[in-house]
């Protein structure tokens, strides 16, 4: 049987949330990147989440920011828009990009944040961390 669009979408924000310490820290977080996608810019909110996730000069895998930013690169991966997840080669194909494909990758990256930030923000995942919607 055939999936949607959609249902890949929130299987996906499902999967990568249970691969992730989902706190109230990481929900705020999520529900606010998709107003600063479009307040800022696409690349430029990768960017900040990046400079966030960067600890004495060094990509800390487990901070929050990098989180986010991981979920949205290994979405756009997945579905074939960017070659590789990486920051800095993810980043590189994205400022390398038409302005066509620029646009496809923020809308999709916008479509399974919708996902991301409403099971984050719901007692599937706060709760497992003693913490409440």
């Amino acid at each position: 049987m055939e999936t949607t669009i959609s249902q890949k979408r929130s299987r996906f924000a499902l999967e990568q949330l249970e691969r992730i310490p989902v706190n109230k820290d990481f929900a705020n977080l999520t529900a606010g990147l998709p107003a600063m996608i479009l307040g800022n810019g696409f690349g430029h909110a990768l960017a900040f989440l990046i400079s966030k996730a960067t600890k004495d000069g060094q990509l800390s895998v487990k901070e929050k920011h990098y989180a986010a930013f991981a979920i949205i690169a290994r979405w756009l991966k997945e579905r074939g828009i960017i070659p590789d997840d990486e920051p800095k080669p993810f980043l590189t194909n994205l400022s390398a990009m038409s302005q066509e494909q620029y646009l496809r990758a923020q809308d999709e990256a916008l479509l399974v944040l919708e996902w991301v930030k409403r099971y984050a923000n719901s007692a599937l995942f706060l709760e497992e961390q003693g913490e409440t919607p």
